[in-house]
């Protein structure tokens, strides 16, 4: 009779989640902005098939991505890596184990520089989830202000900006896979179990995204594993139980 629909999160981390969405809906605009892409899904009516290969490969789906974030013009420089890089002794967040960045985002004067490992265009869903958290520090870059607990979570708002913008689906679908580092002028991931945000973390962002974008919970299930949709729906089924949670952000201090 007193049972209280909870999430599947530490509170700490929930509280961090929530927090720092809301600082997303304010610097970002809201989910239910117009010219928001909304869900993304990894269809052929969004990412066509391609006949190109290597690079141009890659900037296909990037132009495609770019033009998802609403940054279409902005410029990019793409560089394919000779050799996977070698992660820093000291990283951020988690023990390195094993080298290999998968992606890496540099801020410069004349746009960005996004590196990818060459291998990445034989796993279509990888390479878009690389590229989405790369575009999506490209993005954070031109905001003003660190997110909720400063600079030492800006690597956990890049994910969940991913989120925020409409790619959870491809975060979750690879957060078992890669984790990610941080360097003094660069970032980007390398090979392990864990990542920034973990599953649970993952799919409690898409529970808040379909709840802000009244997105049936159901509408989810084709395009998540079942043990995560699952964690979703307990996320999902909290916060609409629980609609104080999310505060508007025009009314947040």
């Amino acid at each position: 009779m007193f049972w209280r629909k909870r999430s599947n999160l530490d509170p700490a981390d929930e509280t961090w989640l929530i927090s720092c969405w809301g600082w997303l809906d304010r610097t970002l605009g809201p989910v239910t902005r117009a010219g928001h892409p909304g869900l993304v899904i990894g269809d052929a009516a969004t990412f066509p098939p391609t006949r190109r290969t290597g690079e141009a490969y890659v900037r296909t789906y990037l132009d495609i991505l770019q033009r998802l974030y609403g940054i279409a013009d902005w410029p990019v420089h793409l560089e394919a890596q000779g050799r996977r890089a070698k992660l820093p002794e000291s990283v951020a967040f988690g023990a390195t184990t094993s080298a290999g960045a998968l992606g890496t985002f540099s801020d410069r004067a004349n746009g960005a520089r996004i590196t990818y490992d060459p291998a990445l265009p034989r796993h279509p869903i990888k390479l878009i989830a690389v590229l989405a958290h790369e575009l999506a520090h490209y993005r954070l870059a031109a905001v003003a202000g660190d997110p909720p607990g400063g600079r030492a979570m800006a690597e956990f708002a890049t994910d969940l900006a991913v989120a925020h913008e409409g790619l959870g689906l491809f975060g979750v679908d690879v957060a078992r896979s890669f984790m990610g580092f941080t360097d003094y002028d660069r970032q980007g991931w390398k090979h392990e179990n864990i990542g920034y945000l973990t599953e649970n973390h993952w799919t409690f962002a898409l529970a808040l995204f379909s709840h802000q974008r009244a997105l049936p919970a159901a509408q989810l299930k084709p395009h998540l594993k079942p043990y995560l949709f699952s964690s979703f729906r307990t996320n999902r089924a909290y916060i609409d139980a629980n609609p104080g949670l999310l505060t508007p952000p025009e009314e947040e201090a």
